[in-house]
């Protein structure tokens, strides 16, 4: 229970190593006011926005503390806020209180202990579940549980797989639509040129080249609009990916009763762009080869023939 003045809120407090803290995340951009839990610093505390808001409280106030022991003491400590915190997480940001892993150690009597240690892998350097298989083997002979963010949030991997699979959809009906538009386009510049493709047949070139030709023609053509899309599109994506679009106040809300960030952010991924440009040039060749085919097996008379 945290008490302040005449209110009082329950609320969930979690003891930090401060220094590793610092330098391993990035949690001490979360802060919206005061300052962050500074090493070997004792009895000071970062509260969630809302509960803030709640207790009105301010930088500097006191809040006691009163919280069951390990050893099923009662406990209570005076906690001078420091620094308020929006993770962006409503849940967190109404009950979280942050204090340093000594003040804790204090409040709950843990006599050194603690109950969670977090292992932070920089993205692409480490393999996850080898990782895990060797923390296993290493505390195999101990009381330990060693679990993966995708045990410990199986809502959020559900979301993920969901993004993922309706992502791969747009990205689907994107290309689809990318096909049509150059069959089209391909098809007119075809019947624009009719006559003269059929000239180079009347002279000789045989149906190989000039399907070929037509081939070559739309490779070129989407190479030139993909190299243009890059050079439009990246300085845009690049930067909403530095600066997240902020979500209007009512879908924030809706957001934050997700326990989601509510941001709209961008990536920027070359593999991706690579993937892409691929499949299209793919697609490219593909929808040439019907009018190619078309043009080539067509009458030559009826190519050859002026219409008034």
């Amino acid at each position: 229970m945290v008490n302040f003045k005449d209110k009082t809120y329950g609320a969930s407090i979690t003891g930090i190593d401060v220094k590793r803290e610092i330098e391993t995340t990035d949690f001490k951009h979360k802060i919206i006011k005061g300052r962050f839990l500074e090493i070997d610093e004792e009895n000071t505390a970062l509260v969630g926005a809302k509960l803030a808001e709640n207790l009105k409280l301010n930088i500097g106030d006191e809040v006691a503390v009163v919280a069951q022991g390990r050893d099923g003491s009662i406990g209570a400590k005076l906690l001078r806020v420091v620094g308020v915190i929006n993770t962006g997480m409503i849940d967190l940001d109404r009950s979280k209180i942050i204090t340093s892993i000594l003040s804790a150690d204090e409040l709950f009597s843990m006599g050194g202990r603690v109950t969670t240690i977090v292992i932070y892998f920089p993205e692409g350097k480490v393999k996850l579940n080898k990782a895990k298989d060797k923390i296993k083997s290493i505390l195999s002979d101990g009381n330990f549980e060693v679990l993966d963010w995708k045990e410990i949030m199986p809502e959020l991997l559900e979301l993920i797989e969901f993004d993922r699979v309706s992502g791969y959809l747009m990205y689907a009906l994107l290309i689809i639509i990318i096909a049509f538009g150059l069959l089209n386009t391909i098809y007119m510049s075809i019947f624009e040129r009719k006559k003269e493709i059929a000239v180079l047949r009347a002279i000789g070139m045989k149906a190989f080249k000039i399907g070929r030709m037509i081939i070559l023609e739309s490779l070129l053509m989407s190479t030139i609009g993909s190299a243009a899309g890059f050079v439009f599109s990246y300085p845009i994506i690049l930067y909403f990916k530095l600066n997240p679009i902020k979500l209007s106040k009512k879908i924030t809300e809706i957001y934050e009763s997700y326990s989601w960030v509510p941001e709209l952010h961008f990536k920027l991924s070359f593999e991706v762009m690579a993937y892409i440009t691929a499949a299209i040039l793919f697609i490219s060749v593909v929808m040439a080869i019907f009018p190619a085919i078309k043009v080539s097996k067509e009458e030559l008379a009826i190519q050859l023939k002026f219409e008034k």
